[in-house]
Order: C-alpha cells, then sequence, then structure tokens
C-alpha cells in the first residue's frame, strides 16, 4: 500500500507539469516577452512543487533533483537547479534515535553499542542524502576522527519501488530515457550493501585465467587484491572506497602530499550492511565554495545574490539559441589569482603596520579556479573509467570536498566495473569522436548492439557524440536537450539495448573486423550507460561553471595510452 500512495503522490504531481511543459512547448514558444514572463512563472512554480514532493517522498526522487541541481545533459533551467540546488547535501536529516539504532543492530549493524566503539559521536550530521547521513566521530580504540555514514533502514525497499515508478511514467512520457533508467536502477542496488560479499571477485581470479590471460589477470588482480582478504566478512563499499584510493595514489593522481585528489581509507573492520566508518577528510564542500564564489561575483556588481540570479537568467534566455558564454581558462584564471593573492598579501602588511591584525584577509577569501576544478575532475574519472576500468558513477559536486587544495572525493557507493574488452572498445570511440570520424563512431556503437528501427546513421553518430562526448546548439539543431531526445527517439526508436547478461550466451559472441585487428567481445551497451552519466553530470558542471569542455578530447591521452598497451594504437590512427 505504500508503494502505490508513493507512486500517486508521484504521478498526482509528474503529470499535471509534463502536460503543462508540453502545452506551454507547443503554444507559448514564440520567444517574445509575453512567453518568457509565462516561462519563467511555469518553471518557479512547478521547481518549487517539485521540490516539495521530492521532499517529502524522499528516496530515488531526491537522485532525481540531484541531478537537476548538477544539470545533467545540460538540460536543467537555471531557476530548477537554484531550486534543487538544496539537495546537493542539504536533505533534512532522520533522528538521532534512528542511527543509533542502525548503528547497534546486530544484523545490519555494527552489533556493538555506539558507546563502545565511539568515544564522542555528534548528533548533528555533517551531511544527509537520500539513502543515509554521515556523522563525525571519535574511535574509542585509537582516538582517530572518522566519518560514519548510516543507511536508512527502509530505503532498498522504498528506492526499488521509486525507480519502478519512474521508468513507468517514462515508457509513456519519456521512452528515451527507459534503457538509462534500468541501468541506474542496476547500478543504484549495489549501493544499498554496504557489507555485501565480494568473493565474486576472488572467484574471477581462477587460475586457469592466470594461466590463459596473464595481461588480463594482472590488470584485474591490481583492483580486486585488496577483497581477498577475509572477502566473506567485508564492506562492498569498503572494498569499492579502498580500491578507489589504492588505484589513483598509484596513478599519482591521489594522496596527501603529491596528488590532485584524495579519498578517504576505510576501517573495513567497522563495516557492515548499513555502516560504513572512514577516515575523516577536513575541508570545506565544494557546493557551500562555489556559494561564497557567487557571493562574492555579486558584491563586486554591487548587488544582492537574488539580483545578480535574475540577471544571469536573463541573460541566459536572451543567450539561448548561442552557444554558452565560456569563462577562463585554468592557466589565465591561476594567473589572475595569482595577481589577487599579491594584492591580498600587501594589504595584509599595510593592516600589520597599522596594527590591525584581526583585518587579516586569508587564502579562503580568493575565488576558486573553476576551470582547474572541471579539468581535474574531468581528468580524474577519464583516468577511473579508462585506465582502471573502476569508477563513481555518480560524480556530483555534494561529493566533493575542496580539502588544502586539493579535491576530496568522498562518496563511492556507486562504483561501476568495465571488462578490458570494454575499455579498449570504449577507448576507439573516444579517438573516433576526437576524429570526428562518423562512419567508426556510428560502426563501434553498433558494434555493441546499439539498435533502432531505421539504423539511421546521423542519428548513430549524434547519440553518441551527445552521451559521450559533448552537447551544443549545433548538435541539437538549436532544440532543448530533453527535446532533441524526444526528436530522436521518434526519427528512429531505440529497438533494442543490450546488456551483457542478454548478450553473452555463447552462441552471440560478435566477432568485429577493426582495420586489420580482430576483436571478439561480447556486447554490452548497457554497460556504458554509467560511462554516458558521468560524461554527462562532468559536463553539466562544466556548463554551470561557464566552463564547457569536450569528453573525448580531455580523455583522449588515456585513450591512446590504453591503445597504445595493447598494441593497436597505430592500426587506429589509420
Amino acid at each position: 500500500m505504500e508503494g502505490l500512495t508513493r507512486s500517486l503522490t508521484f504521478y498526482s504531481v509528474g503529470i499535471p507539469a509534463y502536460l503543462k511543459y508540453e502545452y506551454y512547448y507547443r503554444f507559448l514558444n514564440s520567444g517574445s516577452e509575453e512567453h518568457e514572463a509565462e516561462w519563467r512563472n511555469l518553471h518557479a512554480s512547478e521547481s518549487k512543487k517539485g521540490l516539495d514532493t521530492i521532499l517529502k517522498l524522499r528516496g530515488f526522487y531526491i537522485k532525481n533533483g540531484q541531478m537537476c541541481a548538477s544539470n545533467i545533459g545540460n538540460a536543467f533551467p537555471k531557476i530548477w537547479q537554484d531550486t534543487m540546488s538544496v539537495l546537493q547535501d542539504g536533505v533534512p536529516p532522520r533522528s538521532y534515535e534512528t542511527v543509533k539504532e542502525v548503528i547497534e543492530d546486530p544484523v545490519n549493524g555494527l552489533g556493538q553499542k555506539l558507546g563502545d566503539v565511539f568515544t564522542s559521536f555528534e548528533e548533528l550530521p555533517i551531511g544527509s542524502a537520500s539513502i543515509g547521513q554521515v556523522h563525525k566521530a571519535v574511535l574509542k580504540k585509537t582516538g582517530e576522527r572518522v566519518v560514519v555514514k548510516v543507511q536508512y533502514p527502509d530505503v532498498e525497499r522504498v528506492f526499488r519501488g521509486d525507480v519502478r515508478t519512474c521508468i513507468m511514467f517514462c515508457k509513456v512520457a519519456q521512452p528515451v530515457h527507459v534503457p538509462a533508467l534500468e541501468e541506474i536502477e542496476k547500478q543504484f542496488m549495489t549501493e544499498f550493501d554496504y557489507r555485501k560479499e565480494v568473493s565474486e571477485q576472488a572467484s574471477e581470479l581462477h587460475p586457469l585465467l592466470k594461466l590463459t590471460y596473464p595481461i588480463r589477470f594482472a590488470r584485474f588482480a591490481r583492483f580486486a587484491r585488496p577483497s581477498l582478504k577475509c572477502a566473506s566478512l567485508r564492506s562492498a563499499k569498503a572494498v569499492q572506497l579502498e580500491t578507489v584510493r589504492n588505484n589513483l595514489i598509484k596513478s599519482g593522481l591521489g594522496g596527501k602530499k603529491n596528488g590532485i585528489c584524495v579519498v578517504p581509507r576505510p576501517y573495513s573492520e567497522l563495516c557492515s550492511k548499513n555502516v560504513l566508518v572512514m577516515e575523516e577528510l577536513v575541508g570545506e564542500k565544494l557546493v557551500d565554495g562555489l556559494k561564497k564564489d557567487f557571493e562574492r561575483y555579486a558584491k563586486s556588481l554591487g548587488k544582492s545574490v537574488a539580483e545578480t540570479i535574475s540577471d544571469e537568467e536573463e541573460k541566459a534566455e536572451q543567450n539561448e539559441d548561442c552557444e554558452r558564454e565560456r569563462g577562463p581558462d585554468a592557466k589565465t584564471m591561476a594567473a589572475y589569482l595569482s595577481l589577487l593573492n599579491t594584492k591580498r598579501i600587501a594589504k595584509n602588511v599595510f593592516k600589520a603596520c597599522t596594527f590591525r591584525w584581526n583585518k587579516f584577509e586569508g587564502r579562503d577569501t580568493l575565488p576558486l579556479n573553476h576551470a582547474q576544478l572541471v579539468d581535474q575532475l574531468i581528468h580524474i574519472h577519464g583516468h577511473e573509467v579508462l585506465i582502471d576500468g573502476y569508477f563513481n558513477g555518480d560524480p556530483h559536486p555534494g561529493n566533493v570536498l575542496l580539502v588544502g587544495g586539493k579535491l576530496g572525493l568522498i562518496d563511492y557507493g556507486q562504483v561501476k566495473r568495465i571488462s578490458n574488452e570494454d575499455r579498449i572498445l570504449l577507448a576507439r570511440m573516444v579517438i573516433a569522436l576526437c576524429e570526428d570520424d562518423k562512419e567508426e563512431v556510428v560502426r563501434l556503437i553498433r558494434a555493441v548492439g546499439y539498435k533502432t528501427k531505421k539504423m539511421n546513421d546521423d542519428l548513430h553518430y549524434i547519440y553518441a557524440k551527445i552521451c559521450l562526448d559533448a552537447d551544443n546548439k549545433t548538435l541539437t539543431n538549436g532544440l532543448h536537450i530533453q527535446k532533441f531526445m524526444e526528436y530522436l527517439e521518434g526519427e528512429d526508436p531505440i529497438v533494442e539495448l543490450v546488456s551483457g547478461a542478454e548478450w553473452s550466451g555463447a552462441s552471440h559472441i560478435l566477432t568485429q573486423r577493426c582495420n586489420d585487428a580482430m576483436i571478439t567481445r561480447s556486447a554490452q551497451p548497457r554497460e556504458f550507460v554509467m560511462v554516458s552519466r558521468v560524461s554527462l553530470m562532468l559536463r553539466g558542471l562544466g556548463h554551470a561553471l561557464k566552463q564547457p569542455r569536450s569528453i573525448a578530447q580531455c580523455w583522449r591521452p588515456f585513450a591512446e595510452r590504453v591503445l597504445r598497451e595493447e598494441g593497436v594504437l597505430e592500426e587506429v590512427k589509420k
């Protein structure tokens, strides 16, 4: 009964909103000042209703709100992004009593009294999200400061029902999103088991595999080895966190000394199905840092934040038919920040000479280098996807901290692993997109089993380009991304998006000749849905910060490295 009630609540808000937007798009889309005012009012009223419904239902709907706040696919109006921004890390938490019960639960918790594990435990969470919340604590045994992630006891059941509700809605209203939602549903389910047995990873390290495929075995062992010790007792989430952390440190990207990012160390012995204890990273949330930046920007203009937001939205509407404004690149911004820092130091020296010690300005008064932030996040995730084949499928800003000049990556609940064969194919796709080799892009997307009714070459190319590389008005013929995806579906509907499980039978091995090299693999296009999601989310952040990027161009060095190691780079370049 609860599931039905939740579905009806969603439909009672979602269906009228969808119909209103369809009506406005068809009949109030002239671009006149009157129609634009109508659109602004619609965005304001419907985004408020949407947020109220999300906060009431919580569950998977919070994930949807976070995607909106992150501007995934550059698909959401600024008003919607601002309204949903509270969901990045400001979801109303549950009571301390509920958290205590989860931790002390003998089956899915730690099975110990809170006071037996922690010397202190802050009742007020430092963050809360769709499936749980995070608290600071101090370990009784060692005195180390940690953070404790607690999953809500009923969230798995609720989440499953919510995802199915969204899928049913999209089957009627927006069928183009159904395959992606189904893969996201599958991937989200892995986030629920903080103690899931990882023996399946160990079982893959069969002696026969080591003898037959020594290179692949070595690559797999590189990230699977941490799970071999006490595999049945360790938290899957702890293994994921530790694996990503080790991969990034090994690559030189991670680490407190020389890396550009840090990932917290999990305490595996204190992890269970619903509890994850990990090292505390001290830093400011990225979303808070960006808010401060915007406040400083508004102040420099002599305006309030609300006035500046209104001006930005009006400017975006006026430039809707043009390519988005682009901010300075990382090098230019670094030079500007260096100048600002010099002025800051000079001011502090003057204040010291006049004994105004309490008026000193710290480095935190300087703006962030938005271009560098975007470049670094894209670089890190490119390495995870193409080099490690083990990546975070949910890179929204709420999962990032600013830690002493580095990026703190704190949530690896939605980790996806892709095979060596899939990494090679993805690397080929990246090179083809960079070279604008339409014939090769179309061939590759079909090689993995992407099928549509008419098998239109041009639309297949555009679909691959939008999913894995870039989105702009030229690609979408001036249409909003959502309307363009609906146009694609109407022109050439998706017939099949095969999953690995559906395609991997013995009689369904696809042999494909790439130039003069023979590649044999099982087609798994749904395995690329999460890669596409990462690409869209990173681009969404880029658009929000006026830093649009071509993901293919940014990931090209990684793609070339993969193909070089496989000995096929020169063949691909021919």
